[in-house]
């Protein structure tokens, strides 16, 4: 996938086991597209290197829309996006890589990064595609 080409070229070399944590898309990007492109970037992405592993950790909370939005109105969206999900088992001393598609105000990435921080994450790392501007 060139995305996920692109992406891994831009990354700085991770040695260690790395979980790779796709931004979840909110549920009406879902069904217009059928598929979660942050979810196949993910995977395409952890298919390139023999010690990274994608998870699901995190779950969208609401389905709000960002697009037109200001920067306070996504902080305060981001905010409560995002949950840890139950399901899955979080190793504090794994690194993690947070994947997302663009970077407008930062609001959903830091909020991710907000909970995977209080879930006791320490080792963090973000993977890009583009930055934009509102």
């Amino acid at each position: 996938m060139p995305l996920a080409d692109i992406l891994d070229n831009c990354l700085p070399h991770i040695s260690s086991p790395t979980i790779v944590v796709p931004l979840p898309t909110i549920s009406k990007h879902l069904r217009a597209r059928g598929f979660d492109h942050t979810k196949l970037i993910a995977k395409h992405l952890a298919k390139k290197h023999s010690n990274w592993q994608v998870k699901q950790l995190l779950i969208r909370t609401n389905s709000t829309v960002q697009v037109g939005s200001t920067k306070k109105d996504r902080v305060s969206q981001a905010s409560k996006a995002y949950e840890i999900n139950p399901k899955i088992k979080i190793n504090p001393k794994s690194t993690y890589l947070l994947i997302d598609d663009v970077w407008t105000t930062g609001a959903s990435m830091e909020a991710a990064i907000k909970k995977l921080r209080q879930a006791g994450v320490s080792q963090i790392s973000v993977g890009i595609l583009a930055v934009s501007t509102i």
